[in-house]
């Protein structure tokens, strides 16, 4: 059975091919019913099936992955209106026999206004999503089909589980830091390490917390890695034309990151749920808040990801790039790898933040709308301050003397 990877949602230019009045998921055991006019529009990844109206001003989307240690139905739907910034109201609900949450909201793609109803729910070893959403204007005329896609799932939890417990191995201790390895079966074996959660122990200041991430989230990002590897063209795998697009690099590394931060975001949700709490225990403004999370991340020993791993044909080698699991995994990162990093954390506690980058430096760091002082650069009206996350020491605002021409870097949008 093929693990689901997390939830993305991706609503840009759905391809509608044929589809049948009925859908069926042999992989995760589900059906729906579709409303006349309606087809699948992607069904190539099987944990995440997209379907549309023959107008092509409606979709709903199916998404199916394997629970996350201390991630609970609500912190994922936070999570999901965190990413598409929602607008709206929740409610705890009773969905076929499942205690759910779900709500309706409003929110902008592209430039267009959307309505969106949203149900999560858990079975003991999956979590599901549906989303239905609607151009603003037609959703009115869409509603009733939305609400029969609810109305019309069936599960089979029982066939569900019974194929996960199949493919469920043996737990053991959970890892910590000092017994992770760096050998090249590590990397690409999981019958190497059968745990279900290692950690990450950070400390700075007077803090200290051992962050726990999920041992199978590892093994898929290493996947994800290496598909973009296994393509044999990094640059044609995001779209990128070498031959007519002038920036290209630029291109290709903003296209880069936005992928990283779609299929991670959501992996680094026990470190946004500590700051949360510790900000709430320690009365914490929105700046201090801010401030102690880049600590942190400074905290995180600098290491170039190809130094780290062993295997030079891994993804994280040839990519020079780690994933939050990844930087969990070896306790190192490096300036893109931190960077991000940051980014996915503060974006989930409440904050504006963007990517630089620097072709000429070779270096990236982040950038925060925040009132501060120091070197900043705009971005649609906008000001990001500088965050060097490379090493602790470094304020919001500051620009390293090596790196300080502000003309160097380039504001990389990550949405």
């Amino acid at each position: 059975m093929k693990k689901p990877a997390l939830f993305v949602i991706f609503f840009a230019a759905l391809a509608v091919a044929a589809g049948a009045a009925q859908y069926a998921s042999k992989e995760f055991h589900y059906s729906i019913t579709l409303p006349s006019g309606w087809e699948t529009s992607d069904a190539s990844d099987p944990s995440q099936v997209v379907f549309a109206n023959s107008d092509d001003d409606a979709a709903v989307v199916v998404g199916v992955f394997e629970a996350e240690p201390g991630l609970s139905s609500e912190e994922l739907l936070q999570a999901v209106v965190d990413r598409l910034r929602l607008k709206g109201a929740r409610q705890a609900i009773d969905y076929k026999g499942y205690r759910a949450v779900g709500g309706s909201f409003q929110f902008l793609m592209k430039g267009a206004r959307l309505s969106a109803d949203l149900i999560v729910f858990n079975t003991d070893s999956y979590y599901i999503m549906i989303m239905g959403s609607s151009l603003k204007s037609t959703y009115k005329k869409n509603r009733d089909d939305i609400k029969a896609f609810f109305d019309s799932f069936t599960l089979d939890a029982g066939a569900l589980e019974a194929e996960s417990r199949d493919n469920v191995e043996p737990q053991s201790a959970t890892v910590t830091a000092s017994s992770k390895t760096s050998t090249a079966s590590a990397e690409t074996s999981e019958t190497s390490e059968k745990s279900k959660e290692y950690a990450m122990k950070v400390g700075w200041g007077d803090l200290e917390s051992s962050f726990t991430f999920a041992t199978p989230d590892y093994y898929a990002a290493v996947k994800e890695g290496q598909a973009i590897i296994a393509s044999g063209d990094p640059w044609g795998y995001y779209g990128v034309d070498t031959e007519t697009d002038p920036h290209y690099t630029e291109t290709f590394w903003a296209r880069f990151f936005q992928d990283m931060y779609d299929r991670n975001y959501v992996r680094v949700q026990s470190m946004v749920n500590w700051f949360r709490t510790k900000a709430g225990e320690k009365g914490w403004s929105g700046y201090e808040l801010a401030v102690e999370v880049i600590k942190c991340v400074q905290a995180i020993p600098y290491e170039r990801p190809y130094q780290v791993v062993g295997d030079k044909s891994q993804a994280a080698a040839v990519l020079d790039y780690f994933t939050p699991n990844e930087v969990a995994w070896y306790d190192k990162g490096d300036c893109d790898t931190k960077s991000m990093l940051l980014i996915m954390i503060l974006r989930q506690l409440g904050y504006d933040l963007v990517l630089y980058f620097s072709e000429s430096y070779q270096h990236a760091m982040a950038g925060i709308n925040l009132n501060a002082k120091g070197t900043y650069k705009t971005l649609s009206g906008k000001k990001y301050y500088f965050i060097e996350v490379t090493y602790p020491g470094w304020n919001i605002g500051d620009l390293p003397e090596e790196f300080g021409d502000p003309a160097q870097w380039t504001v990389v949008s990550i949405n």
